[in-house]
């Protein structure tokens, strides 16, 4: 029988030739998907597992906050990483030769070394070096451009000023002269903050007062008798006043603790209520519409957002730039739980700070413990719950009732300890 040959037209066979082509650079393999990561949160040097399903291909990473790490193990369901420092909290994703995905946040704890910076635990008076020295009460602190630490030694009535190298010294207390040559006793100064220039602003909870404080001496720029009144100067009025901070605007934002309000003061001496209504409940709204109850300690973010310590509700309450007021972190319900803001748990909250990546942190007093509130998650850095006096790791660190919080441009943050009546000192790495 004769064979035939069959030859096809040259237009076909390049297009049976492109088709076979486009399918075979086609990828078979599916997406990988994720299904959970144990454990959730680590220090550096953790391994996690990840679960899921297609972890295949050459090209197989796993990234945590868009940070690589690297694989120790891996299957078609399962992965084992090592958690690298400094990597931050943030998503865990997974790309392969079939796509990628993001998974769950992974919580980074960073390794925490608590130390005391000034001050021996001991009540009283004296000028000296690191633990030489000796506070009574400490309240609130801040930093100037120099790296010099400023602190409100509430029960001496004195500011007293801390050097990079740990030498304290008075700043301004009982026996330094105002400008007209008159003494005025600093009674309990509880909060202090400086504008970046050479001023500092002073709440004198026991004068019902804030005070501007600078190389001159100090003068009163608002308020001087206990009550409640916006106004200008000596007509305003504060009823004890805890802590305060300079806004964007150079305003110095004010908690007035006992009237349950947040109050603004211009560089002029204007005092006016953008925040609470007086009441003691918590009742979301704007501006004075809001119920805040007792705000202790206040901190501003990067866009203009105002975070509120409550001393009461057990909560973090947070502002815009608009005036809208909600809930932050925290359930409503006073005690200690950490985990996702909208059910951790707070004692009584004082001190507030955020840290370069953006995450607030709190002292929480009555709990002796500093916490951290970063990508949704409330987690303790510092402090075992029990009152003591003990430095080493984060987690067996102890304080006594920790009030006030600065942190300075290498992000160590700095703790007025109060009823251990010492300065202490918290490095993240």
């Amino acid at each position: 029988m004769k064979r035939t040959t069959c030859i096809l037209p040259f237009s076909l066979m390049i297009g049976i030739a492109l088709v076979l082509t486009s399918c075979k650079d086609k990828d078979p393999r599916p997406a990988p998907t994720i299904t959970g990561i144990d454990p959730t949160s680590g220090k550096f040097n953790t391994s996690i597992t990840i679960s899921g399903t297609d972890f295949e291909g050459s090209s197989l990473a796993v990234k945590i906050n868009d940070q690589p790490v690297v694989i120790t193990a891996s299957s078609a369901t399962q992965l084992t990483v090592t958690i690298p420092k400094g990597v931050g909290t943030g998503k865990v994703s997974i790309s392969t030769d079939g796509g990628s995905v993001d998974g769950p946040v992974f919580t980074y704890l960073p390794t925490v070394t608590v130390t005391t910076f000034a001050g021996d635990g001991s009540a009283g008076f004296a000028e000296g070096i690191g633990v030489g020295a000796i506070f009574r009460n400490p309240t609130g602190l801040i930093f100037d451009n120099n790296g010099n630490l400023y602190v409100c030694d509430r029960s001496n009535s004195r500011i007293r000023k801390i050097t990079s190298e740990g030498v304290t010294s008075t700043f301004y207390g009982p026996t330094i002269p105002q400008g007209n040559n008159v003494f005025r006793l600093f009674s309990t100064p509880s909060g202090i903050a400086f504008d970046g220039v050479s001023n500092f602003y002073v709440a004198v909870a026991g004068l019902s007062s804030v005070m501007k404080l600078n190389s001159s001496g100090v003068s009163p720029l608002a308020g001087d008798v206990q009550g409640f009144a916006d106004g200008t100067g000596s007509q305003a009025m504060f009823d004890f006043p805890t802590s305060l901070i300079v806004d964007k605007q150079n305003n110095i934002v004010v908690a007035d603790f006992v009237n349950k309000r947040v109050r603004k003061v211009t560089p002029e001496g204007v005092v006016t209520t953008i925040a609470g209504d007086g009441s003691s409940d918590f009742v979301p709204g704007n501006g004075l519409a809001a119920h805040i109850g007792s705000v202790w300690g206040l901190t501003q973010d990067s866009q203009s957002n105002f975070y509120f310590s409550t001393f009461e509700m057990g909560r973090i309450l947070k502002m815009t730039a608009q005036g809208d007021v909600t809930s932050f972190a925290g359930d409503g319900t006073v005690g200690f739980a950490d985990g996702p803001r909208a059910t951790a748990k707070f004692s009584s909250t004082y001190g507030m700070v955020i840290d370069k990546s953006g995450a607030l942190i709190v002292s929480d007093g009555p709990a002796h413990r500093i916490r951290r509130i970063s990508e949704g998650v409330v987690y303790t850095i510092a402090g075992d719950g029990t009152a003591g006096f003990v430095n080493g790791d984060g987690g067996v660190a102890r304080f006594n009732l920790p009030y006030g919080l600065a942190i300075n441009s290498a992000g160590e943050i700095y703790v007025c300890d109060r009823l251990n009546h010492s300065i202490r000192k918290i490095v993240l790495e």
